[in-house]
């Protein structure tokens, strides 16, 4: 199972699942340096950032900023 967090708010995590649907995860579940925005993934019974999906994902958006903002 995988998601992206969309928000952090009172304890929890909010992600946004592959499915599209969204679940509540405590942050004591999850790392401590977990941020919105991050991938994550459950392995083993334990949710962990997947640094690599985030940080192409965050190139892709970037991107995307750009092409946006050139054509305006």
């Amino acid at each position: 199972m995988r998601g992206i967090v969309d928000r952090i708010e009172e304890g929890y995590a909010v992600v946004e699942h592959d499915d599209l649907t969204f679940s509540d995860i405590p942050l004591r579940e999850l790392s401590p340096e977990i941020a919105q925005g991050d991938c994550i993934h459950l392995v083993d019974g334990r949710w962990t950032i997947d640094r690599n999906r985030t940080e192409s994902r965050k190139r892709h958006i970037t991107e995307k900023m750009r092409q946006l903002f050139r054509e305006s």
